[in-house]
């Protein structure tokens, strides 16, 4: 997840393309590889911190497993 903040800050910068989606949907990110070629991918996908994988552990598996695969 990225602050609110965050965004307007980085999408002003030169060669940077923020794309809004859901890194679990395959489909979504096989198209983005299709649409673009990429140089670097930042995944900003993965909730933070200890606490929530303990407590939402499968939300936190799906989006950092299998959406790191997905980008893989």
């Amino acid at each position: 997840m990225m602050s609110l903040q965050t965004r307007p800050f980085l999408a002003d910068r030169e060669g940077f393309t923020f794309i809004e989606g859901d890194i679990d949907q395959e489909d979504s990110v096989g198209r983005l590889f299709e649409d673009f070629h990429f140089t670097h991918i930042i995944n900003l996908a993965t909730p933070a911190g200890i606490p929530f994988s303990l407590e939402q552990p499968r939300t936190y598996l799906q989006s950092n497993v299998v959406g790191l695969l997905n980008v893989l």
